[in-house]
């Protein structure tokens, strides 16, 4: 299928080029206002700063530091990924949840009872992107990173079982790469992250024990994380980080539907709305099917959607989707350290959160803003960037944390100098990980790799630092009197 791209002209004097491939979008770029009249240039210079901006775009070099840094490489690999990964889940939840628009993969999909989503054996939500995803991400590290190991949400189960989930994903992915997919390769790329089929382990049992953990190189993703955010049209988040002997080196998130100037912009700039950010997607705005060839979506806000990235010791950057190539902004987090001042996050969720202690916690400490709910690691995106100031994670009795929902968001908000602990003021130790059954993973015979947190681990509190033990300690209490372990 050839490439169209799409070219609009939008609100802000801002020119957005976006490439899509049969209703994919693939890549886009603002042109900056100083290359449309600031400077003056003429309208053959004009063109021809498009143009080298257009192939510099094409070319995948990202750069984000200085070549010789540590995990540079890593870093360039990681960012282009995942912000391609952003746009697929985005162009996703414009055709899944626009069933009407025809669109090829929802006429793949007439034919299964899940045609948004399918419940996995822990009875969470999956849907078509978290298996494309997966495998979109997986595949690019391997081919740059071959002998490094992975550990992911997702199996090949789903896909296997059902011919019409399994067809779509296969549709997104050769749309998403350009690329041939067969099952065959998308089974055992899904199974990568698994670690109990096809991975690359010289161990009989290919699974990740605490050793391996603790001395090789592992990266940990969440392709989906806020599944249930996507399937609303709201936001969700790509979540990666690489451990290196059991700890965690690097880190990439990417939020599709994130605004990262209304984040800038800060809690001041509008007090009454930061506490619902718009996901700036508008899920009746679909083309249909033209053809042979399918029209590409609306063309998005050029603010819309956005990656943030640390790699230790070097601080923590963010970036929105379409700036150019390497450009980002160095972030931090708030300074904010009095609760009548401060803006608490919690899951859009309520499985992953407790109303109740929070709403006693906030006023316990003197929160007077709203609070803001949202899906997945996108909360440790806010208060990494200093647009809010913590984010509690409380999820109910007995829930064992899982490594993917945590090691991407816990580097960012750490290198962008705030704290992330469990209740007990203790860091997230991640090379300490178990099995689904509390075993260490050396039992080849329960096919579990490493990827749950301690039980100890009942609750996480992500902040900017200067809040951190008031508000831990003050869970502690309210927990107590409550009678909750």
């Amino acid at each position: 299928m050839a490439v169209t791209s799409d070219y609009k002209v939008l609100p802000a004097s801002n020119f957005l080029w976006t490439s899509y491939r049969n209703g994919i979008q693939l890549d886009c770029l603002v042109l900056e206002d100083q290359y449309l009249g600031k400077l003056k240039y003429s309208d053959k210079e004009t063109a021809q700063i498009w143009i080298d901006s257009i192939k510099a775009r094409l070319v995948p070099k990202l750069r984000p530091g200085s070549p010789h840094a540590p995990l540079s490489h890593e870093l360039d690999v990681a960012i282009d990924v995942v912000q391609r990964a952003a746009y697929v889940i985005r162009s996703l939840q414009q055709i899944l949840l626009n069933p009407a628009s025809q669109h090829p993969i929802n006429r793949i999909l007439e034919t299964t009872p899940h045609s948004i989503s399918s419940s996995k054996t822990d009875n969470t939500p999956v849907t078509v992107a978290d298996f494309a995803i997966q495998a979109l991400v997986i595949d690019s590290l391997s081919t740059a990173f071959p002998s490094d190991l992975f550990i992911a949400e997702e199996d090949s189960g789903v896909v296997r079982s059902d011919p019409a989930v399994r067809e779509a994903v296969l549709f997104v992915l050769r749309a998403a790469t350009g690329n041939e997919w067969s099952s065959e390769r998308l089974y055992a790329t899904l199974d990568k992250g698994s670690n109990t089929t096809g991975n690359r382990l010289s161990t009989p049992s290919a699974i990740i024990t605490k050793n391996i953990l603790k001395s090789q190189r592992v990266w940990v993703l969440d392709p989906i994380d806020g599944t249930k955010g996507f399937m609303r049209g709201e936001h969700c988040c790509t979540g990666l980080g690489l451990l290196v002997d059991g700890v965690t080196q690097l880190s990439v998130l990417g939020c599709p539907n994130l605004n990262l100037l209304r984040l800038l912009q800060g809690p001041s700039y509008d007090d009454k709305d930061i506490a619902y950010i718009d996901p700036a997607i508008n899920i009746s705005s679909v083309d249909t099917n033209d053809g042979e060839e399918t029209v590409p979506p609306v063309v998005f806000h050029p603010h819309s959607g956005s990656v943030y990235y640390a790699v230790s010791k070097q601080g923590a950057f963010a970036r929105s989707l379409s700036m150019p190539r390497g450009a980002a902004f160095e972030v931090t987090t708030s300074a904010v350290a009095e609760g009548d001042q401060a803006r608490l996050c919690e899951s859009a969720e309520a499985l992953f959160g407790d109303r109740e202690i929070t709403a006693r916690t906030a006023e316990k400490l003197g929160v007077k803003k709203d609070y803001l709910r949202i899906d997945g690691m996108c909360k440790h995106c806010v208060v990494g960037v200093g647009a809010a100031e913590a984010t509690l994670r409380l999820p109910p009795s007995g829930y064992r944390e899982k490594i993917w929902d945590h090691v991407p968001g816990d580097h960012f908000v750490r290198e962008a100098g705030g704290r992330v602990t469990d209740l007990n003021g203790k860091e997230l130790d991640f090379s300490m990980v178990t099995g689904m059954n509390g075993n260490d993973g050396a039992d080849s015979a329960s096919d579990n790799s490493c990827r749950e947190l301690g039980a100890e681990v009942q609750g996480v509190v992500v902040s900017n630092g200067h809040l951190h033990d008031k508000i831990t300690e003050t869970i502690r209490n309210i927990r107590l009197k409550l009678g909750r372990k």
